[in-house]
This record gives C-alpha cells, sequence and structure tokens, in this order.
C-alpha cells in the first residue's frame, strides 16, 4: 500500500489507524491461528468443555488416518471417555472408529465455535479486528483488501486445522469465506 492508494479519499489523520493489509495476489488468508493455549484463553469465556471442543475440530474423519486421534488425545491430555460423554450420550469408545460419527463430532465441534463467535460481538470483534487483545494502533479498524481500503467488519468465515497435525502441532484456523 502506498500513499498514491489513498489520494484519492479525502482524509485527516486519526486515532485507530490499524489496517489490516492483504497482498493483492491473496485469495485466502488467515483471520486467526490458534494453538491450544491461545484457543482455550479465547473461547473459555464462551464455551463449555473448550479442551473437547478443541479437540473435536481437530480430530482426523479420513479412515486411513482416524488412528492418530488417540496419539492426538494423548498429547493434548483428553479422556476419551469424556469425549465421548460430551459429544454422543450413550456413546462408548468403539463409536470414535466410526467414521459418521466422527464426522458428527468434528461438524459439531465447528458448530460450537463458529455459535459462539456469531453470538458473541465482544469476541468476533476480537478474532476479526484485534480488539481487546491489542491496543492501539495494532487493532485493525479498516482492510485493504482487492486494491480497496475498507472498514474491517466481521464477515462469512470458516473453521479448518493446519497441516501439522501429523507432527503434533495442533492448531485451528479461522479464515474468511
Amino acid at each position: 500500500m502506498a500513499e498514491d492508494d489513498i489520494s484519492k479519499f479525502e482524509y485527516k489523520k486519526v486515532a485507530k489507524p490499524g489496517i489490516s493489509v492483504k497482498r493483492p495476489d491473496s485469495k485466502s488468508y488467515t483471520l486467526q491461528k490458534f494453538t491450544r493455549d491461545s484457543f482455550y484463553k479465547a473461547f473459555e469465556n464462551y464455551i463449555d468443555n473448550v479442551a473437547l471442543v478443541f479437540y473435536g475440530n481437530l480430530i482426523y474423519v479420513d479412515p486411513r488416518q482416524i488412528d492418530k486421534n488417540i496419539v492426538m488425545a494423548n498429547d493434548l491430555e483428553i479422556s476419551l471417555e469424556d469425549f465421548v460423554k460430551f459429544f454422543i450420550n450413550s456413546g462408548d469408545l468403539d463409536d470414535l472408529k466410526n467414521i459418521e460419527i466422527l464426522t458428527y463430532i468434528k461438524k459439531a465441534s465447528q458448530d460450537i465455535v463458529k455459535n459462539s463467535i456469531i453470538n458473541n460481538e465482544e469476541l468476533a470483534n476480537s478474532i476479526f479486528q484485534g480488539k481487546g487483545w491489542f491496543e492501539e494502533p495494532y487493532v485493525a479498524n479498516y482492510i485493504y483488501e482487492d486494491s480497496k481500503l475498507r472498514d474491517n467488519s466481521i464477515t462469512g468465515f470458516t473453521i479448518t486445522t493446519d497441516s501439522g497435525r501429523g507432527s503434533g502441532k495442533y492448531t485451528i484456523i479461522i479464515k474468511p469465506i
């Protein structure tokens, strides 16, 4: 971004100058990337059983990889019994080998996170703009995207994982749609 990019705007210097700048060739970017600790800190006031929901977002649903779920549960100190009880009232550990049940749990976990963001303006503003997590001028009140400067607002988003799960790097990523 250069001074010429805003020359067509009438402006004056103001407080809250933070701008999130996206590369012109960027079609997909990350709004937030949460490790276990940062996810717990961000969501603990909004989600019950935050550790189980974090793990539920990370589980593998590919039949060739579901054995990695046990390793991941051990790494994250997740009780699989508690996990099953939380998501499936009458379930047992054998259910964690059922792809349909794992797919249901993963979607339910994503929905819990998504709904907590949608239903809590303070959390949404923190995730999309950094409000409450950072001080000025590091809050992104504006976004420069597609060669346009605009107010940074809460938009549609998706919840996914990083590619590092197999190597013990457990992260949840929030991206715009």
